[in-house]
């Protein structure tokens, strides 16, 4: 008999009457037999249900560490199989229900439901986490609302970053906003502070882009009578837009126009340099010309009939050349004022 049965047969023998020897308790008839009978009998019974109780509480315990240790040997099955025993048992324990969490999620240790991606869909859906966290101490409850709270921003960094890493390949301003929207919501989570600051820097550059586009655009229709300093000039506008839009199409598009400008423009100055040589020599056959003139005048020259065929020939051709000169001075000045607007 239990120290408990002792007890609560004093507090029975107590509530009888003031006893003063043992001879006290013993029953006047039958049925105050019967009643102390069945007392101790309840008394005794109550003990046993206790003891049994006990017995089951280290049996609960028991089956919980098995159902932890399964889940850390990744033995999800048993860990089920153990789970669905607790369950049967009605056992309502805060334990309990962390481990059904963990089990649901597939983790192994507790500190894994902050990576989990889903697990902030599963803490705003789930009875058991509802369970779990109702019957968690104040610590407990810190510690899931951390796990919770580090899912959720998981969720938000990755698909920023998706959404980032899609808007800078497309130039996409409103993407970009979306990202930078999304990245402000979770702080100083990871890099995300810096992923927003990419963000806003994009946006901006993108402005510009813009801004550059149009102004290209305008400029777009007097490509071909440009000057290939000009053209220079736009193209590398063209390639600071950095395939914004269809600025590729554009960059093609005035290559084209810049390499028959600049082979253009070999002809034209290997023409000029020839027709430019070409005068030169006339003027200076000129002067020859000119002298061969003085000399004969002056008398510095012999004259015979042989000088004077010679002369004539030489004056003749001076002739020619004077014209050449004439239509060759004429053929540079026409050529540079249409170079000029070329």
């Amino acid at each position: 008999m239990s120290d408990s049965f002792d007890e609560q047969f004093n507090d029975l023998t107590n509530s009888i009457g003031n006893i003063t020897n043992i001879d006290d308790i013993k029953p006047n008839n039958e049925e105050e037999t019967s009643n102390l009978i069945n007392k101790l009998d309840e008394i005794e019974n109550k003990d046993k249900i206790e003891d049994i109780s006990n017995t089951d509480k280290v049996d609960d315990s028991e089956l919980i560490n098995q159902i932890f240790t399964a889940l850390e040997n990744n033995d999800f099955v048993k860990a089920e199989s153990l789970i669905i025993e607790a369950q049967t048992k009605q056992i309502k324990n805060d334990k309990l229900y962390l481990a059904i969490v963990m089990f649901d999620m597939r983790v192994d240790s507790l500190d894994l439901l902050g990576e989990c991606l889903d697990f902030y869909d599963y803490s705003q859906n789930s009875n058991n986490y509802n369970r779990a966290f109702r019957y968690s101490d104040k610590e407990l409850q810190d510690t899931l609302n951390s796990y919770v709270n580090n899912s959720y921003c998981k969720n938000i960094y990755l698909g920023a970053k998706g959404i980032l890493d899609e808007a800078k390949k497309a130039n996409d301003n409103s993407r970009l906003e979306e990202a930078a929207n999304m990245l402000s919501e979770i702080g100083d989570y990871k890099d995300s502070k810096s992923l927003f600051d990419e963000c806003c820097s994009l946006l901006r550059d993108i402005k510009n882009k813009e801004t550059n586009y149009e102004k290209l655009l305008i400029t777009r229709k007097y490509w071909k009578t440009g000057s290939i300093d000009t053209l220079n000039k736009y193209k590398k506008e063209i390639e600071n837009l950095k395939s914004y839009k269809d600025s590729d199409e554009w960059l093609r598009e005035i290559s084209v126009i810049l390499e028959k400008k600049q082979k253009g423009e070999e002809t034209f100055q290997k023409t000029r340099k020839v027709i430019s040589i070409v005068t030169q020599l006339e003027f200076l056959y000129l002067l020859f010309v000119f002298f061969m003139g003085l000399a004969r005048s002056h008398g510095w020259i012999t004259i015979n009939s042989y000088n004077m065929q010679l002369y004539g020939f030489i004056a003749g051709i001076g002739a020619l050349c004077f014209v050449g000169l004439i239509f060759g001075v004429a053929i540079l000045v026409l050529m540079d004022i249409a170079h000029k607007f070329y």
